[in-house]
């Protein structure tokens, strides 16, 4: 693939380091190229990337936990290789990379992203309805935008087509190997365990001022409340 010249703007660094790879392959669709059509390669003499798909799979035999649109929980058994739709996690993407291989921007093919409401500059009044950054804080932050369910309807046939990709032999794992099921495991224990002394936080009551003393409101008269 051939670009034209930069007009300015550079990737952002998105890189981290990570104790253990993701369940997630990669398909690269298309190579950055020279002006004479030649790929452009890396410093490993390897052709650089610029637009690839990603794909959430299991690496192992496993059980799907998936959130429908009601938030009604469904499960289902996963065989290795397969989409895996578990709730919280985008099952497919769209990676853009520049010409020196720097990771831009990543797109969801595969679902919506809910944001969370402001609700304190939010002016319903007038119509204007403010979001955080964040996603929504619910039980599925990202809703599919296919029917990924079997159950009366048909599913869409672009599913059909994404699980073929990542079953491509030209199809790689995203950081070089598939984890094992005790790294995934230790992350999914870390992850749980970072949301429960989050959720603690937000609850713990901020102990009263030394000196101050609450009496309370009074709504005996209809005018005081």
């Amino acid at each position: 693939m051939r670009t034209g010249p930069k007009r300015g703007g550079g990737p952002k660094d998105v890189a981290a380091d990570r104790k253990a790879p993701r369940a997630m392959k990669q398909l690269v669709l298309a190579y950055h190229e020279d002006e004479e059509g030649e790929p452009l390669l890396d410093a490993d003499d390897k052709p650089i990337p610029a637009v690839a798909q990603t794909f959430r799979v299991a690496p192992f035999d496993k059980v799907c936990v998936f959130l429908d649109r009601d938030l009604k929980e469904h499960r289902w058994d996963l065989e290795t290789g397969e989409l895996d739709w578990s709730s919280g996690a985008i099952t497919v993407g769209m990676q853009y990379f520049d010409e020196d291989g720097e990771l831009m921007q990543i797109v969801h093919l595969s679902h919506d992203r809910q944001y969370s409401q402001n609700f304190k500059k939010c002016e319903y009044r007038e119509g204007k309805i403010r979001y955080f950054g964040a996603t929504a804080r619910s039980g599925n932050a990202y809703i599919p935008r296919f029917n990924i369910l079997a159950t009366g309807k048909k599913r869409a046939a672009v599913l059909s087509h994404w699980q073929a990709m990542a079953d491509s032999p030209d199809a790689t794992w995203l950081d070089g190997r598939a984890p094992t099921l005790d790294e995934v495991t230790a992350a999914t224990e870390a992850r749980e365990a970072a949301m429960e002394a989050k959720q603690r936080g937000n609850q713990t009551d901020t102990p009263q001022p030394a000196g101050v003393v609450d009496e309370g409101a009074n709504f005996g008269n209809l005018d005081d409340a």
